[in-house]
This record gives C-alpha cells, structure tokens and sequence, in this order.
C-alpha cells in the first residue's frame, strides 16, 4: 500500500478555521498571485465564460509565484514585440506554459493587434493543436491579450479539450 503524509501544507488555513472558532477576525489565507495572473482570475470571475473555473483551476496549478514574475516579463515582452512586428505574417505572438507534470493543461498566452483581432479564434485553436502536439493534457488554455487593451485581463479565452 502507498502512502502520502501532507504535513504543514495546509498550516494556513488551519490556523484560519482555528482563529474563527475562537472568534478571532483574521483574513482569509490566499494565494499570492503576480498582477497579471490576478487581473486574470478576477475577469474570470467577472465574466464567468464557461468553463471559467477549470480554466482558473488550470492557470493556478500552471505557475507558482516566482514562476509567475518570469512569465508576466516574457508577456511583457512579447507584447512589445507583437506591437512592432504584427504586419509580418510569421511574427512570433505566443508563449507556451508548460507546467511539470506532463498531465497538467498548458496554458498558452497569445498577443494580437487589434487589426488582427477576427482571425484570433481561429489562431486560438491552431495555437492549442501545436500545444496538445507537445503535451499529454486532455486540456489546454488560450488566453488570449489585445496589445491595446492591456487592462483587461483578457479578451478572449478557449478552454480546449483533446479530441
């Protein structure tokens, strides 16, 4: 028989439920998530598409915090290079998360300018068949980002699953 001991993992919130039995106010533990992810797990919230909470399930077991900060400086990044090279018909407008575990959804982050905003559903799902070829996910997600409207936390979102 195989065992698993989780200790110390959940020390948080048992001292979150204990502080309320003895009437204590203390906030709620949560997790601590860069700007960028927030912004996206708070339009979700918002909007609520389907699938909205397996997506934000799938996005909070893709990165850990210090992950988190790498991703949103490449995000950064590849903005910037969206903006300077979207009339060029191979630029690069993707980035790949892989998360560890091979089961895990990969979580693909996908720039477009607002001059190719009718062509993105269309590049979501080409970007999740070149994600489901290079990983054993039964899902994916495409979270997809107007370089012009970088306040948002996304503009469109594709949950897709493997055939």
């Amino acid at each position: 028989m195989k065992r698993l001991s989780v200790a110390n993992m959940s020390s948080g919130i048992d001292r979150y439920y204990q502080a309320r039995e003895t009437g204590s106010r203390v906030p709620k533990p949560a997790v601590k998530l860069h700007p960028i992810f927030k912004a996206i797990i708070d339009r979700l919230v918002e909007k609520r598409p389907e699938g909205w909470t397996t997506v934000g399930l799938h996005l909070l077991n893709a990165v850990g915090f210090d992950e988190q900060k790498a991703v949103a400086t490449r995000m950064k990044q590849l903005r910037a290079d969206v903006r300077r090279k979207f009339r060029e018909a191979d630029h690069v407008n993707s980035l790949l998360v892989k998360p560890g575990a091979a089961r895990k959804a990969p979580i693909v982050f996908y720039m477009f300018a607002e001059a190719h905003r009718p062509e993105r559903k269309a590049n979501m799902r080409r970007l999740a068949d070149q994600a489901f070829a290079e990983s054993a996910a039964d899902d994916c997600v495409i979270i997809g980002r107007s370089i012009d409207r970088w306040d948002v936390g996304f503009d469109t979102l594709l949950l897709a699953r493997r055939d």
